[in-house]
């Protein structure tokens, strides 16, 4: 039980982000609650230390030569860090995912589970969609808006897709029209 609450923290994260409205009924973010809650996996066998922010390198002549953010570390299940690896990737190429993930499990001993990796992805997608929202709808003079409004439709579309894998829907992403 311990274990379990430890390892799927994002969900407490999920829950500071607005409930329902009483006349209105659930909101959607009680739905997408409800939908983690229901799908989320089995509690990790044991936790380890997470950046939870996972991806922010320094590079040097093609040398890792540091990592930065850690203010989120957490203990969790550290597939949690690979699907951050996994949006980030979508953003900022990080390189070929399949490779990272296949050089994480050589060089860790830990089995890369790609239903968890997906279950993280969709968690960490609309947190970091509704902690943008939060900042969207409180903007500041030196805040990029439309740089934000599109971090976040990004990340509620990887969101989306995260989802749509973990129901096994196959269904063609729309891709929009190109300008003539």
């Amino acid at each position: 039980e311990g274990v379990l609450r430890v390892g799927l923290g994002e969900r407490r994260r999920c829950e500071q982000h607005g409930g329902g409205n009483k006349r209105r009924g659930k909101s959607g973010n009680e739905h997408v609650r409800s939908f983690f809650w229901k799908n989320r996996p089995a509690a990790p066998d044991k936790v380890y230390t997470i950046a939870v922010d996972a991806g922010q390198f320094i590079h040097h002549e093609g040398r890792l030569t540091a990592m930065l953010d850690f203010e989120f570390v957490a203990l969790g299940d550290y597939h949690s860090d690979l699907a951050v690896l996994r949006l980030r990737n979508r953003m900022e190429r990080i390189g070929d995912i399949e490779t990272i993930y296949r050089q994480y499990a050589e060089r860790s001993g830990l089995v890369v589970d790609p239903d968890r990796i997906r279950y993280h992805t969709a968690v960490h997608g609309v947190i970091v969609a509704m902690q943008l929202a939060d900042n969207l709808g409180k903007p500041i003079a030196a805040m990029d808006y439309l740089q934000y409004s599109t971090f976040r439709a990004m990340w509620l579309r990887m969101t989306v897709e995260s989802i749509a894998e973990i129901n096994g829907w196959n269904a063609e992403v729309l891709h929009p029209p190109q300008p003539e």
